[in-house]
């Protein structure tokens, strides 16, 4: 078991450096107790009227504090710990280039890089607490954006979805280190926020097959992105629908 964790491990955090995450596999110690604090002060509260949730025109930019207070919070969600991953943990997120300038938004979004780029972004990490469960890493990110680019955003991501699902490869940085995503493969997206949509994209990592699965929704000019992986069974990586609710009901 330790062995296979630690291969699932590896290529769970080759996946995600580019994103920061290098506490994918430290999140849980070898009983699956999450380590880490509680979500800050202002991430927790009641679910009163959220700024920027009316229509299009006058949803408002929120600011960090905002987004603290909307993003989840342990009481929020039944089943997992939510907390606030270290800003170190989440400090090295960089452009990831694609080969094929239609899927850009997706390698964008893995990248943590995204175009429009928000105006603030918090992340909030969940550790499921059911015993199956724990190979399952998941993370959620709450980005402000002007009203017009948070439209943008999701209408190209959800075009790039529909044009890739044979796959493209990324570079990153000076461009030496390449990544192979071999497809992308659209799902059913939860009826949540004014757009939502969900997607499988699978990477070839350490000689493994690595798949990475994405929600995200716009409520107003805010965009909520989860972002799952399984480093113990990847065929079991998912966003939990009832997480992804869960934070549309912190809306109401």
């Amino acid at each position: 078991m330790r062995i296979r964790r630690t291969t699932r491990c590896l290529a769970a955090v080759t996946a995600v450096l580019a994103m920061g995450f290098t506490a994918a596999c430290s999140g849980a110690d070898d009983d699956g107790k999450a380590k880490g604090s509680d979500s800050a002060p202002d991430s927790g509260g009641g679910k009163g009227a959220t700024p920027g949730q009316g229509g299009e025109k006058d949803a408002r930019t929120l600011s960090k504090k905002e987004l603290d207070k909307v993003a989840l919070a342990t009481a929020d969600v039944k089943g997992y710990l939510v907390t606030t991953p270290p800003p170190e943990d989440v400090a090295g997120t960089h452009e990831e280039k694609a080969d094929r300038a239609e899927c850009q938004p997706i390698a964008s979004v893995i990248g943590g890089v995204q175009e429009p780029k928000p105006t603030d972004t918090v992340y909030r990490s969940l550790a499921p607490q059911k015993q199956g469960d724990l190979g399952l890493v998941l993370f959620e990110i709450v980005s402000a954006y002007e009203a017009s680019d948070a439209v943008k955003t999701m209408a190209d991501l959800k075009k790039a979805v529909g044009t890739c699902e044979r796959g493209f490869t990324t570079t990153t940085g000076s461009g030496a280190e390449e990544t192979k995503y071999t497809k992308v493969e659209e799902s059913i997206a939860p009826a949540v926020g004014q757009d939502s949509v969900s997607y499988t994209v699978t990477g070839e990592l350490l000689e493994d097959e690595v798949p990475l699965a994405f929600t995200m929704f716009r409520s107003g000019s805010t965009i909520f992105t989860f972002y799952s992986m399984n480093v113990m069974e990847s065929t079991k990586t998912e966003v939990p629908e009832s997480v992804v609710v869960a934070q549309a009901e912190k809306l109401k």
